[in-house]
């Protein structure tokens, strides 16, 4: 079963954005010709759309994130530590949340940054394939303004910046880094 998942998520993954997007919006215009039941709007127009975009915007960083996660506990649990602490008679369960999450924590956690740029590019590409007016068209049609694209930018990246602080600070105290424990 594990093989099989690895393998959708591998290739979803190896598929590239704009023919992810551009095929989902076919699946959805296939399915309201042979159906006549529009599910999502595929393109904005001059209507609001949002359900189609946030979908695939979320779905490949998503993949990515399984990945990172299943591939950060598959090397932890080939660790010598998990193998001696299963040997003293620690439960599989105690050893996974004990020991395995803290330290795959930190793996995931040093990823992030990578796919906050993975979801900023695939942002760039549905907005385009979309024909939506978002942030980077905003931006664009800004550029004479540099105020405005500087507060934009900040907006935008400041967030990020204090979640990637904050959680790195959480990462330091749940292994012990903080405190010498480490």
């Amino acid at each position: 079963m594990q093989k099989m998942v690895k393998g959708i998520a591998f290739f979803l993954e190896s598929i590239p954005d704009v023919i992810f997007i551009f095929s989902m919006q076919l699946f959805v215009i296939w399915v309201f010709k042979k159906t006549d039941l529009l599910m999502v709007n595929p393109v904005a127009g001059f209507d609001n759309v949002y359900v189609l975009p946030i979908v695939m915007i979320s779905i490949l960083p998503s993949i990515l994130l399984f990945q990172m996660t299943f591939l950060a506990f598959t090397e932890e649990k080939d660790k010598p530590y998990v193998e001696y602490a299963l040997a003293k008679g620690l439960s599989k369960t105690a050893v996974l949340w004990r020991h395995m999450f803290r330290n795959a924590l930190i793996t995931v956690f040093s990823n992030v940054q990578y796919l906050f740029w993975f979801m900023l590019s695939n942002l760039l590409v549905a907005e385009y394939l979309f024909n939506m007016h978002g942030l980077f068209r905003f931006l664009y049609e800004q550029l004479h303004t540099p105020e405005v694209v500087a507060i934009g930018l900040a907006m935008l990246f400041l967030p990020f910046y204090l979640i990637d602080v904050a959680g790195k600070r959480v990462i330091a105290y749940l292994t012990g880094i903080e405190r010498g424990v480490a």
